[in-house]
């Protein structure tokens, strides 16, 4: 839709354990995070994440019957 958008798709483990990879040259290369973890913790990490480097984040996912955006 739009050309000159550059997207990264990850399929990792976000959080502590995998930081080599999610690291500050990671966060300081993001212009906005687009998310759709499973689960509580990685949400939490990558708000953390965003809080910490004033990254703008489009979070959206499932707790149990429960959507959100």
């Amino acid at each position: 839709m739009n050309p000159s958008m550059n997207l990264t798709s990850m399929a990792l483990r976000i959080g502590k354990d995998n930081e080599e990879v999610f690291n500050d040259n990671f966060w300081e290369g993001v212009d906005i995070t687009v998310n759709a973890v499973d689960n509580i913790y990685a949400r939490r990490y990558i708000d953390d994440m965003c809080c910490y480097y004033g990254k703008p984040m489009f979070e959206s996912g499932t707790l149990g019957t429960k959507c959100n955006s």
